[in-house]
């Protein structure tokens, strides 16, 4: 797995072995890329961004963003042996200045509002399938978009994209997050969520 574009292009992430993540193809990454150049009108890169990454992983979605030109991305990621391939990767890429971990449980822990104040304006969820499920309980992604969307740390407009597996749909609003569209990449579907806190 490569970072496909920008500063970083070409650079290879590191990933934890065995089943730990489910490593998103440089294809779908690259696919969805693009739509999000098209999406703010900036072809191949991005704008300067406040990025969060939840169920980082390896970190292969917001190091991809800042390697494209968002100005920084917090990652969550509670496992170990993925926390230590993303330390690697931030460090091999050279991007220590604009990325920070919180180390820990998405479904419990609190996640830190954007630090200059604007709010996240992209966030990417790639949750582990197990909790992708309609059901609402502490440990489902409907409670967990629930929860993200109430705290108020996204900017007016933010964009959350969701990974989950094509038998699940979530094409309803959950709190102020609106789904407005999505891409389907074989057995996976990118669901795309628009942010308005007039609702």
């Amino acid at each position: 797995m490569r970072i496909t574009a920008g500063q970083c292009k070409g650079m290879k992430l590191s990933v934890p072995k065995g089943k730990v993540t489910r490593p998103v193809p440089d294809k779908v990454k690259q696919a969805v890329f693009s739509s999000l150049g098209s999406e703010f009108g900036t072809p191949g890169i991005l704008p300067e961004l406040a990025v969060l990454d939840i169920f980082a992983g390896s970190g292969a979605f917001g190091l991809e963003a800042v390697s494209r030109g968002a100005n920084r991305c917090c990652f969550v990621e509670k496992h170990p042996h993925a926390l230590s391939c993303l330390r690697q990767n931030i460090e091999k890429l050279k991007l220590s200045a604009s990325c920070w971990i919180l180390a820990g449980d998405a479904f419990r822990c609190e996640i830190p509002d954007e630090p200059t104040g604007t709010g996240w304006q992209l966030v990417f969820l790639d949750p582990p399938y197990p909790f992708v499920k309609v059901e609402i309980d502490k440990h489902s992604v409907p409670n967990l978009l629930a929860a993200v969307s109430d705290t108020n740390i996204l900017a007016q407009d933010a964009l959350l994209i969701l990974r989950h597996p094509a038998a699940v749909k979530f094409d309803r609003k959950i709190g102020n997050l609106i789904p407005y569209k999505t891409k389907t990449y074989s057995t996976m579907i990118c669901t795309w969520f628009r942010y308005d806190k007039q609702i």
